[in-house]
């Protein structure tokens, strides 16, 4: 994810020992502003997600399939997102910015921008119990058909894939 350095808020904490579902809300309490970053070892490869804060206002989602190199933002990342923190092999960290850095991040990152309101509540009947591997499956087989379709398309023969 391309986001600003803030200032360091938590650092390094491992997914398998951070309960994640109650730091979100604590962060929503405080009126948190800035981000918070998960880096796992995924289904394949390396993935990163992002969760933006204004206000204490969950605001915005981000998920980068690094090795496939593709990118789901907004209202169709943050479910992958919370599934992420539920990985056992992970780094979490969370980083504060001033309203006027996460203004210019909202202005850069439009498609990261969440369409519902979250409320506490809500976010814990989203939080997944455990993790799972189907968002990276059901994503990565989505880019393959596409890039087949694609390529029998340039060349003039699309119906040679089935969809």
């Amino acid at each position: 994810m391309d986001l600003p350095l803030g200032a360091p808020f938590y650092e390094h904490l491992r997914t398998k020992d951070t309960d994640m579902l109650k730091m979100i809300q604590e962060l929503m309490q405080k009126e948190f502003t800035g981000y918070i970053i998960v880096t796992i070892d995924g289904y394949d490869g390396i993935e990163e997600g992002a969760l933006l804060f204004r206000k204490g206002v969950l605001i915005g989602a981000g998920y980068e399939f690094m090795k496939h190199d593709i990118v789901v933002e907004g209202d169709n990342a943050l479910e992958i997102v919370l599934n992420a923190f539920r990985a056992k092999h992970g780094i979490i960290d969370v980083y504060t910015l001033t309203l006027q850095h996460m203004d210019l991040v909202i202005a850069f990152h439009e498609k990261m921008l969440i369409n519902v309101k979250i409320e506490p509540k809500t976010l814990q009947k989203m939080y997944p119990k455990e993790f799972s591997d189907k968002y990276a499956k059901d994503i990565i087989k989505q880019k393959e058909e596409l890039s087949k379709y694609d390529i029998f398309r340039k060349v003039g023969l699309p119906e040679m894939v089935s969809k």
